[in-house]
């Protein structure tokens, strides 16, 4: 499967190749991922607005120069902090500590569960 749109700046691509749900560009444990303008989100996720805004967030960063400089960690809170407004489904405590937990084992940052749900409700 392969399908690409346009939204708020950014061409989505959605793709999925072979059993193990491969898409280009990817990283092994990640949803999806963006370069410039370009968004990469597994195909299995076609349907994951949330995560669709959290990645448009970095492509907005790209074209802000207000974004440059700042570290990942930031930018990662801002497309977090969005994420979080998507899954109704869920509280807004329960998003926070979910995509803390991502924030913490996912990229490496040295900080704890609490540091990263404090910088999530900020």
């Amino acid at each position: 499967m392969f399908k690409v749109f346009f939204e708020s700046g950014g061409v989505i691509t959605y793709s999925t190749f072979g059993k193990n749900n491969y898409s280009i560009g990817v990283k092994e444990g990640a949803g999806g991922t963006t370069y410039g303008p370009f968004v990469f989100i597994r195909g299995k996720y076609i349907n994951d607005t949330g995560l669709r805004k959290h990645e448009l967030v970095h492509v907005r960063q790209g074209w802000n120069p207000r974004w440059w400089f700042k570290s990942k960690l930031e930018k990662e809170r801002a497309a977090y902090k969005e994420q979080i407004k998507w899954y109704p489904e869920r509280t807004r405590e329960e998003n926070i500590s979910y995509f803390a937990k991502r924030i913490v084992e996912h990229y490496g940052f040295g900080i704890t569960q609490n540091e990263a749900e404090a910088l999530l409700r900020n």
